[in-house]
């Protein structure tokens, strides 16, 4: 997997996009950035679906760090916000393909987004989450 953390004189903090193994752009990541709705479409619109390095070419006030980062369990807990059952879901993570392990961690960023706009909606374990590969549903 690979991460592009975007940093811009126009806005504090950092913005991380994630592209999968294809290089095809899984999510971006503005929890840690500050940006207004206009600077936020802004962004949306440049930010490539495929990323080529050869290619890519961030607007002038953007620098940016490319990092292959490799995404264990701990990640995923923390993106998941934990809950109960983690002895349970270590070997079941095993278990998973690198690329699996991947869509488990995007998907369980946009389900958390997902929760916090229908807070009426129960979380589910995150051993559910794994063993019925819920990450393939769209939570929109």
């Amino acid at each position: 997997m690979k991460r592009i953390i975007l940093m811009g004189s126009g806005f504090k903090g950092e913005v991380h996009l994630l592209y999968n193994l294809e290089s095809i752009l899984a999510t971006i990541d503005f929890q840690f950035a500050e940006l207004s709705l206009i600077q936020i479409d802004w962004l949306k619109q440049r930010i490539p679906v495929v990323f080529d390095a050869t290619t890519f070419n961030p607007p002038q006030n953007v620098t940016y760090i490319v990092d292959d980062i490799e995404i264990d369990f701990e990640m995923f807990w923390e993106k998941f916000k934990g809950g109960a059952n983690k002895k349970r879901c270590i070997p079941l993570w095993d278990k998973l393909s690198k690329a699996k392990k991947i869509k488990c961690y995007v998907g369980a960023i946009k389900y958390m987004s997902f929760l916090e706009a229908n807070k009426w909606r129960p979380k589910m374990g995150p051993d559910r989450w794994i063993q019925k590969e819920e990450w393939e549903n769209e939570w929109k």
